[in-house]
């Protein structure tokens, strides 16, 4: 194809805010795919890059990159050595990379490859542009059933989903999901569709939109912690006993100690989120109440199961939908982003890429 140029959403420098440009279209090569990006979400992450919060620094060697990690589309090119994918392929993009011959690949924890501490979009160039360059493991084959805006979901499902298997939840547990975020929606429904029993999801007067749709998702029971004392009422719910198991998806740091403080003896705190800052736990009440601090990052509800049970007849599949408030051109992104900041929306997507 004739190379040129295509517009993106590049982070040059470790500051506040983010740059659309244009940028060469990468060369394919002959191990290389080139996909054509057709949706692209915004994820927490990529709102935190955009604020430049801490914890991010790490991406500072390899900036100027292009952000996102949320995304799918379709194979516009492919190299003389490929052999799995043609031009056409309608396919999701894997955002860590993967070898498939160290021990975690060979041991089912592909999510930690020795080669997965570089991202796309935070280490490398990811998919906020019109075309990103993929190698053959890093795709998978979307099947036609799967909308591309469904497709750009994949991932964050795939956090939320592990970290629901990872809280080893049993059937009639009580829940309490702290943050009604994507990521926390997202868990609410999938700890919803493992069999959990109660759910509490816990916010504030200003996350009210996102609050109903939590209903919709199966809570049984909304918090607003800055109008009640979330702690008490959550002890009353149980009897004075406290969760079994609280998913903490707010990423503040002083949470996770609250979190800690409704987890009844022997329950299990899921830490779901990214933090900005250290946090101060004590220690101590959790030694002596054999609590559970349990942290999640993938696991073995892999891309593919995702990809099938989006495929499939469950009903939860079209209540995903329901997520996606805002759909918009790649250069309304830095609106785009402060909607995120302002809590304007759920889940944004990038559907226009020219």
């Amino acid at each position: 194809m004739n190379k040129g140029f295509m517009k993106a959403i590049v982070k040059e420098e470790p500051k506040a805010g983010i740059v659309y440009k244009d940028v060469p279209i990468p060369e394919c090569g002959p191990d290389g795919i080139l996909v054509k990006v057709m949706a692209a979400g915004i994820c927490g992450s990529d709102v935190h890059m955009y604020e430049w919060t801490p914890n991010y620094e790490f991406s500072i060697p390899y900036m100027p990159f292009i952000m996102g990690h949320e995304f799918c589309g379709v194979v516009a090119e492919t190299g003389e050595n490929i052999k799995a994918f043609k031009p056409g392929d309608r396919v999701f993009c894997r955002c860590f990379l993967i070898d498939g011959t160290c021990e975690y690949c060979l041991n089912g924890k592909q999510h930690f490859c020795r080669l997965g501490d570089k991202r796309l979009g935070l280490h490398m160039d990811g998919g906020f542009a019109e075309y990103c360059l993929m190698g053959e493991s890093g795709l998978i084959k979307l099947p036609d059933s799967i909308s591309f805006e469904r497709g750009a979901m994949i991932e964050p499902m795939y956090v939320t989903a592990n970290a629901v298997y990872d809280s080893q939840l049993r059937f009639g547990d009580f829940c309490v999901v702290q943050g009604p975020g994507p990521i926390g929606l997202m868990t609410l429904l999938f700890a919803k569709a493992r069999g959990a029993g109660k759910c509490v999801m816990l916010g504030t007067r200003r996350d009210e939109k996102r609050m109903a749709l939590a209903k919709e998702f199966g809570a049984d029971y909304i918090i607003y912690g800055d109008e009640e004392d979330a702690q008490s009422r959550i002890m009353e719910l149980t009897g004075g006993m406290g969760a079994d198991i609280v998913f903490e998806c707010t990423g503040v740091p002083q949470m996770v100690q609250r979190g800690l403080d409704i987890t009844q003896k022997s329950g299990t705190l899921v830490a779901v989120g990214i933090y900005p800052a250290k946090a101060e736990l004590d220690l101590t009440a959790v030694v002596r109440s054999a609590k559970n601090i349990k942290g999640t990052y993938g696991g073995p509800v892999t891309l593919e199961r995702l990809i099938s049970w989006l495929d499939s007849a469950n009903p939860l599949v079209e209540k995903l939908d329901k997520l996606i408030t805002h759909k918009g051109p790649l250069k309304n992104a830095d609106e785009a982003f402060k909607r995120c900041i302002r809590k304007e929306n759920i889940k944004e997507l990038f559907i226009n890429f020219e």
